[in-house]
């Protein structure tokens, strides 16, 4: 499936995002992380900067940002990752794979897990954010207007979504690729939306959550 042409248009803004929300999660030493869908490659730069990292690599399918981010990472490869079988690197290279908002546009998020697992070390983690089919400003408008509408400007209906998870299903996404850990690091949440989440016994909580953010391992 070739879905390429519904990324013409993006605003610059979408390849240069800092995930501090990412890198929050990296431990502090000279890992070496693989980014993929790394845009211009800003992401890995701070980590580097942190000396969260020693080596950086990325690989991002548009040729622009690829370019660019030749000026800050350690080696990058331009192509969609679904391409990809193999990766130039030994088995077991990299202590982190940072998959941030990319399964949700893989038409087979799962060959993918299972080729990056290869090339995690024993106690190597995916670090991964994934939209939220749950979430309230996808539940209410379908529920009220039978409304699922795409968004070519992005967010949790992003037009270049494939894929949609919840909670559930991202557990079995990552189990069923082979990954025996998984755990969730939930966004804070509002005051307000921990009382509704807490006077529901914890049922709505996702409804108020836009996005996972999930580590894996081996």
């Amino acid at each position: 499936m070739n879905t390429s042409s519904l990324y013409n248009g993006k605003a610059t803004g979408y390849y240069e995002n800092i995930r501090e929300d990412i890198i929050n999660l990296i431990t502090d030493r000279p890992n070496k992380i693989l980014e993929i869908g790394c845009g211009k490659g800003y992401t890995l730069k701070k980590l580097k900067e942190l000396g969260k990292a020693g080596e950086i690599v990325g690989i991002e399918m548009d040729t622009n940002s690829a370019e660019e981010a030749k000026a800050y990472l350690d080696g990058i490869t331009c192509c969609n990752i679904e391409e990809i079988l193999s990766l130039p690197f030994d088995r077991g290279y990299f202590d982190y794979i940072i998959l941030a908002d990319i399964l949700e546009h893989l038409s087979n998020p799962w060959k993918t897990l299972r080729v990056m697992r290869d090339y995690l070390n024993e106690k190597g983690s995916i670090i991964a954010t994934i939209p939220n089919l749950r979430h309230k400003s996808i539940v209410l408008p379908l529920i009220l207007r039978g409304k699922f509408q795409y968004d070519p400007d992005g967010g949790l209906m992003d037009i270049t979504h494939l894929r949609f998870f919840t909670r559930e299903s991202v557990t079995s996404l990552f189990k069923t690729s082979g990954y025996s850990k998984v755990y969730f690091v939930d966004y804070p949440i509002s005051f307000k939306a921990r009382v509704v989440a807490v006077s529901s016994l914890g049922f709505l909580r996702d409804f108020f959550i836009p996005k996972f953010r999930v580590i894996a391992a081996k």
